[in-house]
């Protein structure tokens, strides 16, 4: 199952994040096709722009687990 969809209309290419069951949560399986979409997208001069969507019920999930916690970078006040 492809957790990413890419279709190329008229110089629109058009990229759907396609995993509502996981609220089309960001993973590394879906990370690499995204890259190799980008990739087939900037291969192709055809494509004049890109829509990126996400299948319903949610565009993106994405848990942000790394920026809630305590950060040595942060400043205190």
């Amino acid at each position: 199952m492809s957790l990413v969809q890419l279709e190329i209309v008229d110089r629109v290419a058009t990229l759907t994040l396609d995993n509502p069951a996981e609220r089309n949560t960001m993973t590394a399986p879906m990370v690499e096709e995204i890259v190799n979409a980008l990739e087939r997208i900037e291969a192709d001069d055809g494509v004049g722009a890109l829509v990126v969507t996400g299948a319903p019920p949610a565009f993106w999930f994405f848990h942000m687990i790394a920026l809630c916690g305590p950060s040595s970078t942060r400043s205190s006040s």
